[in-house]
């Protein structure tokens, strides 16, 4: 996210977990998939949402939305010169991303 975020504006980003789950449930995510795994599943997404929410685990997922910054340049005569980017402000680069 540093590297996209060092080249284009960001203009909302949304946190969607995976902080531990992708990795817990890998290989096995099919064991729970009758109704008796289901309180499992449920108490695994609370206990990673407050993980996610104290801040103790990051999310892995991401979706983010980004609009293209204009290069500002120097010119000779030390006055600044914008350069690159879009025209229009609403165009938006979508960008999905993991940290």
């Amino acid at each position: 996210m540093l590297l996209l975020e060092s080249h284009f504006r960001l203009i909302e980003r949304r946190d969607l977990g995976g902080g531990i789950l992708h990795l817990v449930l890998k290989d096995i995510a099919h064991n729970f998939a009758a109704d008796a795994g289901k309180p499992w599943l449920e108490g695994l997404f609370r206990r990673e949402d407050r993980l996610l929410s104290s801040g103790e685990v990051g999310s892995d997922f991401v979706v983010a939305v980004f609009q293209v910054r204009p290069l500002t340049l120097m010119t000779a005569d030390g006055q600044k010169k914008r350069k690159g980017g879009l025209p229009h402000s609403e165009a938006t680069l979508r960008c999905f991303s993991a940290p």
